[in-house]
């Protein structure tokens, strides 16, 4: 990853995934690393995504109407919401404001 011009960075974490992250970042996204623990599908390495939208509050608009439930973070620079893995298909979904 460092030769891809990523910076490594090891924090606590600021999402419901993971206590704390291993991740390399870039100006444009990041990568963070979790445990194989918290996956929720065997041979999935993928355990989670980011989208980032214009307004959170329009997510939670759409979230409540769908009667989907969320995790509100705030912290970490940044306030995002996650649905869990059985509201999102098997994955960790946050949805961060730019």
């Amino acid at each position: 990853m460092r030769q891809l011009g990523a910076k490594p960075d090891r924090r606590d974490g600021c999402s419901p995934i993971a206590p704390t992250e291993e991740a390399f970042t870039w100006p444009e996204g990041e990568v963070i690393f979790v445990p194989a623990a918290v996956g929720q599908l065997p041979g999935r390495s993928v355990v989670g995504a980011t989208v980032m939208v214009r307004r959170l509050a329009a997510v939670l608009t759409i979230l409540g109407k769908n009667h989907i439930g969320y995790r509100q973070i705030t912290g970490c620079g940044r306030t995002s919401v996650w649905v869990g893995p059985a509201d999102a298909h098997g994955l960790w979904l946050e949805f961060r404001q730019e």
